[in-house]
């Protein structure tokens, strides 16, 4: 995912960003948490399989997730937000919050 650091802070559209961001401390010190701990698999980077690099441990995965690479698309419209994920483009890309976990 690229974009201005303040953009992906505000809308991260990447499974990974999401949970990258799930996890940052608050200001707030008696602010409830609500994070997600990405499970399964790291691909090896010397033999990383088809598709996504990222499928075997995204949350919203889908079957094509598994077998086209994703390209770098823009996010709702936005030529300088883009990410590399085909659930973007059918609203399917965001963690859903039962998967946060306080």
């Amino acid at each position: 995912e690229y974009a201005p650091s303040a953009e992906v802070f505000a809308r991260p559209a990447h499974p990974y960003s999401q949970a990258l961001m799930s996890a940052h401390l608050p200001a707030d010190p008696a602010a409830v948490l609500r994070r997600h701990v990405l499970e399964g698999e790291i691909p090896s980077p010397i033999n990383l399989p088809p598709g996504c690099a990222f499928a075997s441990r995204c949350p919203v995965v889908a079957d094509r997730c598994r077998g086209t690479a994703p390209p770098l698309d823009p996010v709702g419209g936005d030529a300088s937000h883009v990410a590399a994920c085909l659930r973007i483009a059918e609203g399917a890309n965001r963690i859903p919050a039962e998967a946060l976990h306080p």
